[in-house]
């Protein structure tokens, strides 16, 4: 993927299925300054499964809930009806 941002080319390589969480979740508009880092991203995504878990529980998750993020992300793909190999 590339991304011209404020005269600055970056490249660097990407899952699809990741791009197109970005898109969706809209996380160039919210990165700020420093750009959409890998922490940024798993941020969102965990943010994105707190707020489904809340909807789905009627709270937000405990410590405790939280699984490793390779099944937080997954959770997160299946809301948006997209495979992880996509």
């Amino acid at each position: 993927m590339t991304i011209n941002s404020e005269g600055r080319i970056y490249d660097w390589k990407s899952h699809k299925h990741c791009d197109i969480l970005v898109e969706k979740l809209q996380m160039f508009e919210s990165a700020g300054d420093e750009g959409l880092t890998s922490e940024i991203f798993r941020e969102n995504i965990q943010i994105e499964w707190e707020i489904r878990h809340k909807e789905l529980t009627g709270r937000f998750p405990h410590h405790s809930d939280y699984p490793n993020f390779s099944i937080i992300l997954e959770s997160v793909l299946k809301t948006y009806d997209m495979p992880k190999n996509q």
